[in-house]
Protein backbone atom coordinates (compact mmCIF):
# COMPACT_ATOMS: atom_id res chain seq x y z
CA UNK A 1 0.00 0.00 0.00
CA UNK A 2 2.65 2.02 0.61
CA UNK A 3 4.66 1.64 -2.43
CA UNK A 4 1.74 2.91 -4.20
CA UNK A 5 1.33 5.84 -2.33
CA UNK A 6 4.68 7.07 -2.79
CA UNK A 7 4.30 6.17 -6.41
CA UNK A 8 0.94 8.46 -6.62
CA UNK A 9 2.83 10.74 -5.20
CA UNK A 10 5.74 10.74 -7.05
CA UNK A 11 3.36 10.98 -10.04
CA UNK A 12 1.17 14.16 -8.42
CA UNK A 13 4.58 16.25 -7.65
CA UNK A 14 5.54 15.98 -11.38
CA UNK A 15 2.28 17.03 -12.37
CA UNK A 16 2.83 20.63 -10.09
CA UNK A 17 5.97 21.09 -11.54
CA UNK A 18 4.73 20.55 -14.78
CA UNK A 19 1.89 23.26 -14.26
CA UNK A 20 3.30 26.65 -14.93
CA UNK A 21 0.77 28.71 -15.92
CA UNK A 22 -1.93 30.76 -13.74
CA UNK A 23 -5.52 30.06 -16.36
CA UNK A 24 -4.52 26.55 -14.26
CA UNK A 25 -4.91 27.28 -11.12
CA UNK A 26 -7.89 24.62 -11.18
CA UNK A 27 -5.61 22.01 -11.70
CA UNK A 28 -2.91 23.10 -9.70
CA UNK A 29 -6.27 23.04 -6.44
CA UNK A 30 -6.62 19.73 -7.84
CA UNK A 31 -3.71 18.24 -7.27
CA UNK A 32 -2.62 19.79 -4.46
CA UNK A 33 -6.06 18.25 -2.68
CA UNK A 34 -5.36 14.99 -4.22
CA UNK A 35 -1.18 14.95 -2.53
CA UNK A 36 -3.03 16.35 0.74
CA UNK A 37 -5.44 13.41 0.51
CA UNK A 38 -2.15 11.23 0.32
CA UNK A 39 -1.58 12.05 3.90
CA UNK A 40 2.19 10.97 5.73
CA UNK A 41 3.47 9.07 2.62
CA UNK A 42 3.45 12.80 0.15
CA UNK A 43 5.67 15.07 2.45
CA UNK A 44 9.03 13.41 1.37
CA UNK A 45 7.96 13.72 -2.52
CA UNK A 46 6.99 17.61 -2.05
CA UNK A 47 9.80 18.48 0.55
CA UNK A 48 12.09 16.93 -2.18
CA UNK A 49 10.61 18.96 -5.14
CA UNK A 50 11.59 22.30 -3.23
CA UNK A 51 14.95 21.43 -4.46
CA UNK A 52 14.06 22.66 -8.16
CA UNK A 53 10.70 24.34 -7.68
CA UNK A 54 10.93 28.19 -8.93
CA UNK A 55 8.87 31.18 -7.07
CA UNK A 56 5.10 29.72 -7.87
CA UNK A 57 6.03 25.98 -7.22
CA UNK A 58 7.62 26.72 -4.16
CA UNK A 59 4.50 28.78 -2.96
CA UNK A 60 2.07 25.48 -4.05
CA UNK A 61 4.43 23.38 -2.16
CA UNK A 62 4.63 25.23 1.03
CA UNK A 63 0.93 25.46 1.50
CA UNK A 64 0.87 21.33 0.74
CA UNK A 65 3.29 20.91 3.25
CA UNK A 66 1.29 22.93 6.27
CA UNK A 67 -1.67 20.88 5.32
CA UNK A 68 0.10 17.94 5.79
CA UNK A 69 1.99 18.96 8.96
CA UNK A 70 0.79 17.40 11.97
CA UNK A 71 2.45 15.40 15.11
CA UNK A 72 2.63 12.55 13.03
CA UNK A 73 4.54 13.98 9.83
CA UNK A 74 6.86 16.11 12.02
CA UNK A 75 10.16 14.18 12.33
CA UNK A 76 10.22 14.52 8.46
CA UNK A 77 10.08 18.27 8.16
CA UNK A 78 12.56 18.57 11.14
CA UNK A 79 15.13 16.08 9.41
CA UNK A 80 14.22 18.54 6.29
CA UNK A 81 15.75 21.65 8.06
CA UNK A 82 19.50 20.03 8.07
CA UNK A 83 19.25 19.48 4.16
CA UNK A 84 22.31 20.61 2.27
CA UNK A 85 19.78 22.41 -0.09
CA UNK A 86 18.79 25.69 1.13
CA UNK A 87 15.54 25.70 -1.04
CA UNK A 88 14.59 23.01 0.67
CA UNK A 89 15.27 24.41 4.23
CA UNK A 90 13.90 28.14 3.13
CA UNK A 91 10.47 26.13 2.30
CA UNK A 92 10.57 23.63 4.89
CA UNK A 93 11.00 26.23 7.48
CA UNK A 94 8.24 28.89 5.77
CA UNK A 95 5.67 25.78 6.16
CA UNK A 96 7.08 25.36 9.89
CA UNK A 97 6.25 28.83 10.67
CA UNK A 98 3.39 29.07 9.15
CA UNK A 99 1.32 26.27 10.64
CA UNK A 100 -0.33 25.76 13.85
CA UNK A 101 -0.94 21.92 13.89
CA UNK A 102 2.05 20.25 15.67
CA UNK A 103 3.62 21.33 19.25
CA UNK A 104 6.24 23.72 18.46
CA UNK A 105 8.48 23.12 21.54
CA UNK A 106 9.45 20.09 19.75
CA UNK A 107 11.58 22.44 17.62
CA UNK A 108 13.46 22.90 20.95
CA UNK A 109 15.71 19.50 20.90
CA UNK A 110 17.56 21.21 17.69
CA UNK A 111 19.39 24.24 19.42
CA UNK A 112 21.40 21.62 19.98
CA UNK A 113 21.92 19.95 16.76
CA UNK A 114 25.01 20.92 14.84
CA UNK A 115 23.33 20.42 11.60
CA UNK A 116 20.54 22.89 12.07
CA UNK A 117 20.70 26.31 10.80
CA UNK A 118 19.98 28.10 14.48
CA UNK A 119 19.24 31.66 12.27
CA UNK A 120 16.28 29.76 10.27
CA UNK A 121 15.20 27.33 13.42
CA UNK A 122 15.26 31.11 15.49
CA UNK A 123 13.20 32.78 13.17
CA UNK A 124 10.50 29.82 13.01
CA UNK A 125 10.57 29.47 17.16
CA UNK A 126 10.00 33.74 17.11
CA UNK A 127 6.26 33.30 14.68
CA UNK A 128 5.47 30.53 17.46
CA UNK A 129 6.61 32.29 20.82
CA UNK A 130 2.81 32.52 22.25
CA UNK A 131 3.24 28.43 22.70
CA UNK A 132 7.02 27.89 23.84
CA UNK A 133 8.36 27.27 26.87
CA UNK A 134 10.43 29.87 27.93
CA UNK A 135 12.20 28.41 30.69
CA UNK A 136 13.13 25.33 27.90
CA UNK A 137 14.16 27.78 25.68
CA UNK A 138 16.73 29.59 28.80
CA UNK A 139 18.32 26.29 29.44
CA UNK A 140 19.28 25.66 25.38
CA UNK A 141 20.67 29.85 25.18
CA UNK A 142 24.09 28.95 26.72
CA UNK A 143 25.64 26.09 24.18
CA UNK A 144 24.22 28.90 21.47
CA UNK A 145 26.37 30.97 19.09
CA UNK A 146 26.54 35.11 19.88
CA UNK A 147 24.54 35.99 17.41
CA UNK A 148 21.93 32.94 18.00
CA UNK A 149 22.14 33.29 21.68
CA UNK A 150 21.23 36.78 21.60
CA UNK A 151 18.21 35.96 19.52
CA UNK A 152 17.34 33.31 21.77
CA UNK A 153 17.41 35.85 24.80
CA UNK A 154 15.29 38.28 23.41
CA UNK A 155 12.49 35.73 22.48
CA UNK A 156 12.68 34.84 26.25
CA UNK A 157 12.60 38.51 26.93
CA UNK A 158 9.38 38.49 25.05
CA UNK A 159 7.88 35.80 26.59
CA UNK A 160 9.22 36.03 30.03
CA UNK A 161 6.47 37.13 33.09
CA UNK A 162 6.13 37.28 36.77
CA UNK A 163 6.06 33.77 37.51
CA UNK A 164 9.41 32.98 35.06
CA UNK A 165 11.27 36.06 37.38
CA UNK A 166 12.69 33.54 40.37
CA UNK A 167 14.34 31.60 37.57
CA UNK A 168 15.78 34.53 36.30
CA UNK A 169 16.89 35.19 39.59
CA UNK A 170 18.42 32.14 40.01
CA UNK A 171 20.45 31.91 36.88
CA UNK A 172 22.09 35.26 37.86
CA UNK A 173 24.94 33.77 39.22
CA UNK A 174 25.79 31.43 35.92
CA UNK A 175 29.15 31.36 34.41
CA UNK A 176 28.31 32.97 31.27
CA UNK A 177 28.34 36.38 31.26
CA UNK A 178 26.53 37.11 28.22
CA UNK A 179 23.59 35.64 29.26
CA UNK A 180 23.51 37.16 32.64
CA UNK A 181 23.87 40.30 31.38
CA UNK A 182 20.39 39.62 28.57
CA UNK A 183 18.71 38.39 32.03
CA UNK A 184 19.69 41.55 33.81
CA UNK A 185 18.06 43.32 30.67
CA UNK A 186 14.41 40.97 30.93
CA UNK A 187 14.73 41.46 34.76
CA UNK A 188 14.37 45.27 34.72
CA UNK A 189 10.80 45.01 33.47
CA UNK A 190 10.10 44.01 36.86
CA UNK A 191 10.00 46.58 39.04
CA UNK A 192 10.07 44.09 42.51
CA UNK A 193 11.94 43.89 45.85
CA UNK A 194 13.26 40.53 45.10
CA UNK A 195 15.00 41.60 41.42
CA UNK A 196 16.30 45.23 43.00
CA UNK A 197 18.27 43.08 45.66
CA UNK A 198 19.71 40.99 43.23
CA UNK A 199 20.46 43.68 40.79
CA UNK A 200 22.22 45.31 43.12
CA UNK A 201 24.50 42.65 43.91
CA UNK A 202 25.56 42.46 40.82
CA UNK A 203 27.29 45.59 40.98
CA UNK A 204 29.99 43.97 42.49
CA UNK A 205 30.39 41.41 40.22
CA UNK A 206 33.72 40.70 38.41
CA UNK A 207 32.62 40.92 35.15
CA UNK A 208 32.17 44.71 34.23
CA UNK A 209 29.53 44.19 31.37
CA UNK A 210 27.46 42.77 34.04
CA UNK A 211 27.90 45.54 36.24
CA UNK A 212 26.82 48.07 33.53
CA UNK A 213 24.01 46.00 32.70
CA UNK A 214 23.00 45.80 36.74
CA UNK A 215 23.12 49.51 36.97
CA UNK A 216 21.61 50.59 33.80
CA UNK A 217 18.81 48.25 34.81
CA UNK A 218 18.78 50.00 38.35
CA UNK A 219 18.97 53.29 36.77
CA UNK A 220 15.80 52.05 34.81
CA UNK A 221 13.97 51.07 37.90
CA UNK A 222 15.50 54.38 40.00
CA UNK A 223 13.48 53.67 43.79
CA UNK A 224 16.12 52.14 45.92
CA UNK A 225 19.30 51.74 44.98
CA UNK A 226 22.17 51.60 47.29
CA UNK A 227 24.14 54.11 46.64
CA UNK A 228 27.05 53.15 48.46
CA UNK A 229 27.61 50.11 45.77
CA UNK A 230 28.16 52.61 43.27
CA UNK A 231 31.79 53.91 44.53
CA UNK A 232 32.98 49.91 43.80
CA UNK A 233 32.44 50.08 40.37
Amino acid sequence: MKFFSNLKAEKLVKQLIAVRHHDQADEITDVSGKLIALGPSAVSHVIAALGNSDKTQTLTFVEILQQLLDAKSLPEYLKALGSDNQRIVSGVAWALAGSKSYDPNKLLELLDDPEIPKATLMQILESHREKLDARVLLRHAYELAPTEKEACMKLVGEMANDAMVPELLGRLDGKDAMVRVHIIHILARFRRPDVQNALQLQLTDRSKLVRQAALSALGKMAEGLDIGLLGKL
